[in-house]
């Protein structure tokens, strides 16, 4: 028979009993182990990805809202309302703000999430968004510039320039 056969059904029935508990104990380390990379994963997604997608979202929506306002302005300037004009203008100010605020505070985000990226292809990807927003930052700064200088003809009364600065946009 072989070394089985000398040995009782019952402590076979053991030892079958013990490959199978330390089997389902490996098998149960394994799952742990890999609970613990999912949690870590939601986990950045939930610190991360998600409020970094909720500040991309705010900056497009204001920019928007700023291209909204130059048109209303030129409207408003042509046909010579100029105090709606003037809170027009203000209230693209504000936005202005309002749109690099939402820009640093993605930046810190991003920041944050690179220093806290569990793989590196998190960390790319952050980097990416890092110089996306960095990228916005600029283009927007020129934006921000020539509104200006549309509102300064509007301002002056030169409405046959602000088609050309409009093109710019």
């Amino acid at each position: 028979m072989g070394f089985l056969g000398n040995v009782k059904v019952g402590y076979r029935i053991s030892g079958v009993m013990a490959i199978i508990l330390g089997l389902m104990l490996i098998v149960g380390i394994f799952s742990f182990a890999k609970m613990n990379n999912i949690v870590g994963e939601i986990k950045d997604i939930a610190e991360n990805d998600m409020p970094l997608m909720e500040v991309t979202t705010e900056i497009t929506i204001n920019q928007l809202e700023q291209v909204r306002l130059i048109e209303r302005a030129v409207r408003l300037s042509s046909n010579g309302d100029t105090e709606k004009t003037k809170k027009t203008i203000q209230e693209f100010e504000k936005f202005a703000k309002l749109v690099e605020k939402e820009i640093k505070q993605g930046e810190q985000i991003a920041q944050h999430g690179l220093k806290t990226a569990n793989s590196d292809e998190a960390k790319k990807e952050f980097t990416h968004v890092l110089s996306q927003l960095k990228s916005i930052e600029k283009e927007h700064k020129k934006f921000d510039r020539h509104a200006t200088k549309i509102f300064n003809k509007l301002e002056h009364g030169s409405t046959d320039k602000v088609e050309a600065l409009m093109e710019k946009i």
